[in-house]
């Protein structure tokens, strides 16, 4: 039977439509229904792994009453049908839900959770463990070194419905039907719109085709060239047809141009032809050039751009990492602080810890300043400070150095101090630590006194460094202050980059003051930093909680999560906060994080930027929308470098935010005011804040003759056990009680030099 093209191609796709149509719901409604069951299997199971973490209590305390309330919540879910709790023995505990059709599985605490299938329901049997650390001071080292104890202490057994299943599985089945049905109807259709039109061209071109056979070229093809296949085909059609009337006219005039005559010759055209031609040549190599060293400078370029993000990546990755470290040990240094229960001595010692970790966190923080110095894009960061608390950590860090290589330091005020300035800290605390520190490192004999003084009108903070070191010649008293610049010593190799007092310089400019310097080679150098700071009066609530222990808050008890994926982290705010009348969950990533916010009431949320799959921003959009508060506050925290773009919308989607290395006070401040507290406080120990300097070594009383005499035996021994020894009987008597303080810690320390520098100078003081 004759058909036309139109109608064998309507037989053949639409039936091909149709089974395709077909086939491809049949495997997509197979693949949704494995894909929900999937689903709700991979749920249920992530269900039974949080369920063992929240019945660790229950089953470790035996108490009926949370285990009660631990399967009312677990059944409060609708998913959830039936809670078996057992004890370790397989004893069941308690039970909520229909009986199982099967016998419980042998239990095995290596077998981590195991399902089973019944007629109507999932059921999963998991054991529950807890795990403990081996040694209560495990928590100072690191966790890989930890040594921890894993106990299985009970099984739980969850069941849940298919009914949510089914009932998905069914509406996919009636969904994918319908829309097949449908696909089918509208694609036949289409199919037979799109070939009536495909094949309506091809009929007026066979007509031109035919016309040109006959010799007939007044026809048009009347067919839009813009398109891909036809249009390629309307084209040729017309380049065919211009191309024979092209022809037929040149065939013409040929004619006539012979029977005339005057045909010209082709060396006549020569001639042209070949400027023409060196003309389009050079063209040709002038684009070619400029193209080459076009995609040259774009290489060029991309390779810088490369260079410069892979330097911003490695700095905010060496950033992030140094200071969540950090964040640990100075907060667990300034809890410690406050608990008040230590000796002056440790209290002293954990001082410096703290000083000398945020004298790291200063020195990581310059790192990434340098830039910002270079490209003015530095600012300041004025809050009122403690000025005699400051002097103190920074002569406690000096001091330790200075003892090591048996140099004096002495400490000298020319007038009485305000007590609060205001101003930028962190960088007056860089500029005196790299005075300091360079003034020790150049320093063999004598020692180093820093003098300071305070002019109240105009309001100047002036600072004066002097040691009895090497000097600096006159013609490079300006090179020091240049970059990487350093002074060689007798073919000595000295520590340091060379850019601390660049830094110290552009600092103290960028304050309003100015550093200074006057020395003469072989004795002594003289740093003089003048900064205009304004005393204040009242300084404020972060200052105030210095001075002050908080102890707890009035009201009703506040819920808080904290979610931090570093344990570490994370416990360092439940021991800061659970004994202030917190109730703290923790959360090690942002899914734990959601579960837990939807499941109970949380008043506030202490979140961290930098998580694994679901990052802090995701977590805090997410937060408000599933928790029972939907009123939860939420203070972001970030070890990550200011600037980048997912901090700021991190800061943007929060209610508030601190950076990494958190400092308590300000915490507790941020806390309080997101929550409406009225902070309940306690005088705090005044020796740890007020600040006070550390009597000179000078002025301390050591016992002289064969006493002291038996002791600088030890210190030449480096016997620092006999030297402990012997401060420990020195410890009973009243008026040598600071010195052997000093003493016993020390040797303690085993700073043999330092112990031996300080007896031999009480040594001198006794025979002159």
């Amino acid at each position: 039977m004759n058909m036309t093209f139109k109608t064998k191609a309507l037989l053949i796709m639409i039936p091909v439509l149709i089974v395709i149509s077909l086939v491809h719901t049949l495997v997509s409604i197979r693949t949704e229904k494995e894909m929900v069951r999937s689903e709700i299997v991979k749920r249920a199971e992530m269900m039974t792994m949080l369920a063992t973490k929240t019945g660790e209590l229950p089953i470790l305390s035996g108490n009926a009453e949370l285990l009660k309330g631990t399967v009312n919540f677990l059944t409060s879910s609708a998913e959830v049908s039936s809670v078996t709790f057992y004890n370790a023995a397989g004893r069941v505990l308690i039970h909520n839900g229909p009986e199982p059709s099967r016998e419980s599985p042998r239990f095995s605490p290596e077998r981590a959770i195991l399902m089973t299938e019944e007629a109507d329901y999932f059921v999963y049997y998991a054991p529950v463990f807890t795990v403990r650390a081996q040694n209560d001071f495990d928590i100072f080292q690191e966790s890989d070194q930890v040594k921890k104890v894993k106990e299985n202490i009970g099984w739980i057994r969850l069941g849940f419905s298919k009914r949510p299943m089914r009932e998905t599985e069914a509406r996919i089945v009636l969904q994918g039907l319908l829309l097949a049905a449908l696909f089918s109807v509208v694609g036949s259709a289409l199919v037979y719109f799109l070939i009536s039109a495909a094949t309506r061209p091809l009929e007026r071109i066979v007509q031109v085709a035919n016309g040109i056979a006959g010799g007939s070229l007044d026809l048009e093809v009347g067919i839009d060239t813009q398109g891909v296949e036809l249009g390629t085909l309307a084209r040729a059609f017309l380049v065919m047809k211009n191309t024979i009337e092209q022809v037929l006219k040149e065939t013409e005039v040929l004619i006539m141009a012979v029977r005339s005559g005057n045909l010209s010759t082709r060396s006549d055209l020569a001639p042209f032809s070949g400027e023409w031609c060196k003309l389009i040549s050079g063209l040709n190599e002038l684009t070619e050039a400029f193209a080459k060293t076009h995609e040259e400078l774009i290489e060029a370029k991309e390779a810088a751009e490369g260079a410069n993000r892979a330097k911003s990546e490695f700095l905010a990755n060496m950033s992030h990492e140094l200071r969540t470290p950090l964040n640990a040990i100075l907060g667990y240094a300034q809890i410690l602080k406050r608990q008040g229960k230590l000796p002056p001595e440790q209290l002293q010692q954990l001082e410096v810890i703290h000083s000398s970790g945020d004298h790291l966190l200063t020195l990581i923080n310059d790192v990434l300043d340098v830039g910002k110095i270079e490209a003015c894009k530095m600012e300041l960061d004025s809050q009122p400070f403690n000025l005699s608390l400051l002097l103190r950590q920074v002569m406690n860090i000096t001091r330790v150095k200075a003892e090591e290589k048996g140099l004096h330091f002495r400490y000298e005020a020319t007038g009485a101090l305000p007590e609060y300035l205001l101003g930028d800290e962190r960088k007056l605390r860089q500029i005196l630590l790299n005075l300091l520190s360079n003034a020790v490192k150049y320093t063999r004999h004598g020692g180093v006194t820093i003098r300071v003084g305070f002019q109240p009108d105009p309001s100047l903070f002036s600072c004066e460094v002097i040691d009895t070191g090497i000097g600096i010649p006159g013609d490079r008293l300006e090179q020091v202050f240049e970059p990487f610049a350093q002074l060689a010593v007798d073919r000595q190799v000295n520590e340091g980059t060379g850019l601390g007092l660049t830094i110290s310089k552009r600092l103290a400019a960028l304050m309003q003051g100015s550093l200074a310097v006057e020395s003469q080679a072989g004795r002594g150098s003289v740093f003089t930093l003048a900064v205009p700071l304004t005393p204040v009066e009242d300084a404020g609530v972060a200052l105030e909680l210095t001075e002050y222990a908080v102890t707890g808050y009035p009201g009703p008890r506040r819920h808080v999560l904290v979610v931090d994926d570093n344990p570490h982290n994370a416990s360092l705010l439940v021991s800061l906060l659970t004994p202030l009348g917190f109730e703290v969950s923790t959360a090690q990533d942002g899914a734990q994080a959601l579960f837990l916010a939807g499941s109970r009431r949380m008043d506030l949320a202490v979140l961290d930027l930098v998580m694994p799959e679901l990052d802090g921003v995701e977590v805090a959009g997410r937060l408000r929308l599933v928790s029972n508060n939907p009123g939860i506050r939420i203070i972001g925290a970030s070890a990550a470098v200011s600037g980048s773009s997912r901090k700021e919308e991190f800061c943007a989607v929060c209610d508030d935010f601190v950076t990494k290395p958190i400092g308590i006070d300000r915490l507790l401040e941020k806390i309080g005011q997101q929550l409406g507290l009225a902070w309940e406080t306690v005088p705090g120990e005044r020796e740890a804040s007020s600040g006070r300097v550390r009597e000179p070594e000078d002025a301390l009383a050591a016992p002289v003759g064969a006493e002291l005499e038996e002791l600088y035996r030890y210190a030449l021994l480096g016997d620092m056990r006999q030297v402990a020894a012997f401060a420990a009987r020195l410890e009973r008597q009243e008026p040598y009680r600071p010195f052997a303080v000093r003493l016993k810690g020390l040797a303690e320390g085993f700073r043999t030099k330092a112990v031996l520098a300080l007896v031999e100078r009480r040594l001198e003081a006794a025979r002159e």
